[in-house]
């Protein structure tokens, strides 16, 4: 438990640099052409959808750890 926690604060971590980088991309974008900045937007798209998706698979896999405890649990009654 105490590796998932280390685990997912790191990665969280890492999602919070990549939106601070995300807003310094924006401000510095002035003499980017618009075809490059769309670029760049995909790329922190694709971060946030796959940190969404991460977090989800985490979650289930807590959830899974949790039904399988009660389940051995409740066949000792």
């Amino acid at each position: 438990m105490n590796k998932l926690k280390i685990f997912l604060s790191s990665f969280l971590l890492f999602g919070f640099t990549i939106l601070l980088k995300a807003q310094d991309v924006e401000s510095t974008t002035n003499s980017i052409s618009k075809e490059e900045r769309t670029q760049q937007s995909i790329y922190i798209v694709m971060a946030v959808v796959i940190t969404i998706v991460i977090g989800l698979f985490l979650y289930l896999m807590n959830i899974d750890r949790k039904v399988s405890r009660l389940e051995k649990d409740s066949g000792k009654l």
